[in-house]
């Protein structure tokens, strides 16, 4: 199975979405396809050209999460049918961690994928939402370690760099039994200020799966390119998951 994961980068916007973003993740030939920080929107006419390019291509499943106002989406579509899970995100932390979350299965094998973004809660007035956004996805992953669970997007944390407060919350799961799909080389994102690299993008697994093959995608042929246009196309790489 191949999987691709985007940071499409919305920023809980409804931007046009350009023409060439659907073919850029179209020619990784994943199975299935996780955006992030996508905006979801039934009456702009790029939307739904953006649906009909990925159903064109045989991804012809399409499953949203919480539709929040304001907030961003995750969407995965999937060449084979998927239907919704029964995990589901706290309510009570905050009104961005349900929109931005979404547990699927596969109809025909025992395989279980959540995309997912966390929110930037960076700022001091987020301390408490951050704590208790964490806390449950401690809990949330020690529940579910012992399932076929990808668990997959854009985790707003360099698990390399210290700066991170909340960078534990990931490494520990690899003390957990949990698998990380890390790519040898390369970042996912460019940091806007000062154009450091880190690695935001991330893809959990636990052990029912081998893990073949990892990599950031930066460039696209003519279609797109990392950093650049980065408030109108996407400015983190593609991550490309190859398992078994």
């Amino acid at each position: 199975m191949r999987i691709a994961t985007w940071n499409v980068n919305h920023r809980a916007v409804r931007k046009t979405i350009p023409d060439t973003i659907a073919p850029a993740i179209i020619s990784t030939d994943a199975d299935v396809l996780v955006f992030t920080e996508f905006v979801h929107c039934d009456i702009k006419e790029d939307r739904q050209a953006f649906y009909g390019q990925l159903k064109d291509a045989g991804y012809i499943y399409h499953l949203l999460s919480d539709n929040t106002p304001k907030e961003n989406h995750i969407l995965i579509a999937s060449r084979k049918p998927i239907v919704k899970g029964d995990l589901l995100p706290p309510t009570t932390i905050h009104s961005s961690v349900a929109s931005n979350f979404l547990h699927v299965k596969y109809e025909d094998t025992a395989t279980e994928i959540i995309g997912m973004r966390v929110p930037d809660y960076s700022k001091p007035i987020y301390k408490e939402v951050a704590k208790a956004y964490w806390n449950w996805f401690s809990s949330l992953t020690d529940e579910i370690s012992d399932r076929p669970i990808i668990i997959l997007g854009d985790f707003n944390i360099d698990p390399d760099m210290k700066k991170y407060k909340y960078r534990h919350h990931l490494t520990g799961l690899l003390d957990k039994e949990w698998q990380i799909a890390s790519p040898e080389r390369g970042a996912s994102f460019w940091a806007n200020k000062n154009n450091a690299p880190h690695r935001l993008d991330h893809a959990f697994l636990t052990n029912n799966f081998h893990i073949k093959n990892t990599s950031y995608l930066q460039k696209v042929d003519d279609l797109w390119k990392c950093g650049e246009n980065k408030y109108k196309e996407p400015d983190h790489a593609i991550l490309l998951v190859e398992v078994s």
